[in-house]
């Protein structure tokens, strides 16, 4: 509501980004393309909020994405050098499950790196889902020999979640293992 009255939109902004949401949350991606492209709500445009529920539409509605990142930090460690992280990956959707495939590069101490991996995502009708991953790093310190992954997301109630994993990271000889959870409790939409 505050947002619709300081940018002098009527009630209908407030219903207009709730659909967005509820499409969005049922998966309609289609419906909810359709209904932003209407001409009545072609004013909702200019908003933040629903350019960035469009944009995140946008991406869930292709079954196959091609994505690449860039990042860097300064580090004062004696010398001042550029940290650097570079990405590409492929992703592809087959009914509920996203398979990605990446290749990671990275710049770090004077180091290179690149690394191999992949991340399952599967999606159950409860909710629930499973992540997965594995990688591989190539002759390199900057990322572990071999890592894998996995972690199990569930509702408990309608605004909490859990999660139950585990993660290895095989350093050169040095093997980590680590066991993850969460309790996660959602107040409201942002």
């Amino acid at each position: 509501a505050a947002i619709a009255s300081k940018n002098g939109y009527k009630n209908d902004y407030n219903l207009f980004v709730k659909s967005l949401e509820a499409y969005r949350g049922l998966g309609k991606y289609k419906e909810a393309l359709e209904l932003i492209t209407t001409k009545e709500n072609s004013s909702f445009m200019d908003s933040t909020l629903v350019s960035s529920i469009r944009n995140e539409i946008n991406t869930l509605s292709r079954s196959k994405t091609i994505t690449a990142g860039y990042s860097f930090d300064f580090v004062n460690a004696g010398n001042n050098k550029i940290q650097q992280l570079a990405f590409m990956e492929y992703s592809t959707k087959i009914k509920s499950t996203i398979a990605l495939l990446r290749l990671n590069y990275a710049r770090r101490f004077a180091q290179n790196g690149l690394q191999i991996e992949s991340d399952v995502y599967s999606l159950f009708k409860n909710r629930s889902y499973l992540y997965l991953n594995a990688g591989y790093g190539f002759n390199s310190n900057v990322f572990p020999v071999l890592r894998g992954g996995f972690e199990y997301t569930y509702p408990v109630f309608k605004t909490v979640e859990a999660t139950l994993g585990g993660r290895y990271m095989k350093f050169q000889n040095l093997p980590v293992y680590m066991l993850t959870g969460q309790l996660l409790k959602y107040h409201n939409s942002w």
